[in-house]
C-alpha cells in the first residue's frame, strides 16, 4: 500500500491546499530492491479522492482478478470497464494498493 501526501498547509492557520499534480505509477512490474532480493508488484486497486480539504467523494477503481478489467466503484454504481489509462493513473489518486507477483518456483 502507498499513499500519496496530497494536503500541504499553507501560510494561513488551519488553512489547507490539496495538490493534485499527477505522480505517474506502474499498473504493472513494480519492482522494490529489498534485502532480501528484487520484488515485483502488480497493481490491484486505487483509491481516488475528487473534492479539496473540506469535502468530496472517494471512489475506488479496482482490478477484477477473473476478467482482468479495471472497474470504478463508487456509492451506487460501477462503471467499466474502463477502457483508458487516465482513468487508472490518474491526478486524483490517494492510495494505491498493490499485490506482490510470485516468482516462478513460489
Amino acid at each position: 500500500m502507498a499513499s500519496f501526501k496530497r494536503y500541504h498547509s499553507t501560510d494561513k492557520p488551519g488553512i489547507m491546499r490539496k495538490d493534485n499534480t499527477l505522480i505517474g505509477y506502474p499498473k504493472k512490474d513494480l519492482r522494490i530492491n529489498t534485502y532480501l532480493g528484487e520484488v515485483t508488484y502488480d497493481l490491484m486497486a486505487v483509491v481516488k479522492h475528487y473534492g479539496d480539504h473540506t469535502g468530496g467523494h472517494y471512489v475506488a477503481c479496482t482490478l477484477d482478478p477473473v476478467d482482468k478489467n479495471w472497474y470504478n466503484i463508487s456509492d451506487t454504481q460501477i462503471k467499466g470497464p474502463l477502457e483508458d489509462d487516465f482513468e487508472i493513473v490518474t491526478k486524483y489518486a490517494y492510495v494505491l494498493f498493490y499485490r506482490k507477483v510470485e516468482a516462478e518456483g513460489e
